[in-house]
Formats: C-alpha cells, sequence, structure tokens
C-alpha cells in the first residue's frame, strides 16, 4: 500500500473511532429540589428544569477557557457478560489547539471487534501523528489534520446537549453554592438520545450529573438498555464521563510522535 493510501487508511480509521464518541453517580436516590434562595446555582438551572442548551453551552466555555482532561468509560453487558468495555481518555490544552487522545477496548462479537484494541493520537495545531495497536504489531501514522484537528467538539458540549434534551431532569439540592446534582424523571425523547451506531431502541433509561457551580458538567452516568443486532438478547449501556484537572492538565507531545516527526523524510 502506498503513502498515501496507508494515510487515507489511517484518517478512516481515526474517525471511526470518534465516530462512537463520570463520575460514579447512585441514580437511585431522590434529594430534595434545590434551594435557590441567596445560593447561586450553575448557568441553565433553576429551581425547576433544566435548560439543556444553555447549560452546554456554559460548559462549553468554561472548558474552553483552561486546559482540561476527560475520561469517558462505556461498558455493554447481556446477561451479566461483558460484550464491549472501551475507555477514551483525552487531555486537551486551552482552545484545544493541542490534545493527546487514547482508547482502549474490549469487544467480543461486536462490530467494534475489528478496531484496534489501543489507539492513540496526538494533535498539535495542524498535524496528527497516529499510533495503533501495542507491542510488536504496533503502527505509526502522520497526517495533515486542519487548524481543530480531528476532535469536532474537544469539551462534549455538543453530545450533553443532545443527552441531557432526550430527559426531564430534576435539580437537586446540595450545600451552600456547591454542586448542583440533576437526576431522571423520565426520558422524554427517546428518539433523540444517542446511542453507538451498533445498538438502538433506548428504553429504562436514566441520567445522573454532577454540575459545578462554575457552570461546567463535572461527571455523568447514562445508563439504559437497548437492542443490538449482534447479539439475540437485549443490552445494557453504561456510560460514565468525567471532566476534571481544570488547570492543571499538561498537553506536552509524547516521546513516540517526536520520533516519528524527527523520522519523517
Amino acid at each position: 500500500m502506498g503513502h498515501a493510501h496507508a494515510t487515507a487508511a489511517a484518517a478512516l480509521c481515526l474517525l471511526a473511532v470518534l465516530a462512537g464518541c463520570g463520575g460514579v453517580l447512585d441514580d437511585r436516590a431522590t434529594p430534595a429540589p434545590v434551594e435557590v434562595g441567596n445560593a447561586s446555582v450553575p448557568t441553565g438551572i433553576t429551581a425547576d428544569e433544566v435548560d439543556a442548551s444553555t447549560l452546554a453551552a456554559s460548559h462549553d466555555v468554561v472548558l474552553g477557557s483552561t486546559n482540561y482532561t476527560v475520561r469517558v468509560s462505556e461498558v455493554i453487558t447481556t446477561n451479566g457478560t461483558v460484550l464491549r468495555n472501551a475507555t477514551r481518555n483525552r487531555r486537551v490544552s486551552q482552545g484545544a489547539d493541542r490534545y493527546l487522545f487514547r482508547r482502549t477496548q474490549y469487544a467480543s462479537g461486536f462490530p467494534t471487534s475489528s478496531l484496534a484494541p489501543v489507539l492513540t493520537y496526538w494533535y498539535d495545531g495542524t498535524t496528527v501523528v497516529q499510533r495503533i495497536g501495542t507491542g510488536a504489531g504496533i503502527r505509526v501514522d502522520r497526517f495533515s489534520a486542519g487548524p481543530s484537528g480531528p476532535l469536532n467538539d474537544p469539551t462534549s458540549h455538543r453530545g450533553i446537549a443532545r443527552i441531557f434534551k432526550s430527559f426531564e431532569l430534576q435539580p437537586n439540592r446540595t450545600l451552600g453554592d456547591g454542586p448542583v446534582r440533576l437526576t431522571t424523571v423520565r426520558l422524554s425523547n427517546p428518539q433523540t438520545a444517542p446511542t453507538p451506531s451498533f445498538v438502538g431502541s433506548p428504553r429504562n433509561a436514566t441520567l445522573t450529573a454532577l454540575v459545578d457551580d462554575r457552570g461546567y458538567i463535572r461527571s455523568y452516568r447514562l445508563a439504559y438498555d437497548a437492542d443490538a443486532s449482534a447479539v439475540s438478547e437485549p443490552v445494557r449501556v453504561v456510560r460514565r464521563v468525567r471532566f476534571t484537572d481544570l488547570g492543571a492538565t499538561t498537553v506536552e507531545r509524547p516521546t513516540w510522535a517526536e520520533a516519528a516527526a524527527q523520522s519523517e523524510p
């Protein structure tokens, strides 16, 4: 395969991974409603409801003004058997002009089984250096990615808006001016709830989130039952997402990306 074809294949592989793109919260409890009173609440939240678009926009502004880390875990099971266990971690600089992304996964009998178990890539503002596989099977590719890179939503605010709009959520009381906890009243728009491409018909869904008083989502947990064409039984999907280390995340080019840049002819 020529270099151009290899580069194109690498880019397509990366896009496939990103297309699939928390704190552990107990969604069984139902605390009392938030008390607005003299205590401030994050933008997009009132005593009675959550404006998902406004909250997501606030989340995007807060994270976009600093560096941060995103940790995503998604586990799909059926009858207690794990079919897929995937993690995605990304370290993002202020303004998302640099970021380091790593995805690991275990999958059995799912369309994603064909993906490499480990994928890591570095984006420096113009170029992506991508490392696929582990051990002796590692392949490194390098290709141009434009001014925004392969991540079209580094802060995940568009995904947050879509997910939160699918639910009727109840804000719940916290201490003083601390974080606000959102719990599920009901899944109000199941047809718009985003799911992986290989599952559908979400039901029995719950969403729980912790919103920082600065106006960003600290974490959320999304869980639901669904159908999957790859298996005959219903599956359970649990996704946990955390946004951490605001202002404390270091985003530096890894040594393997540096070596790949130096080896370019």
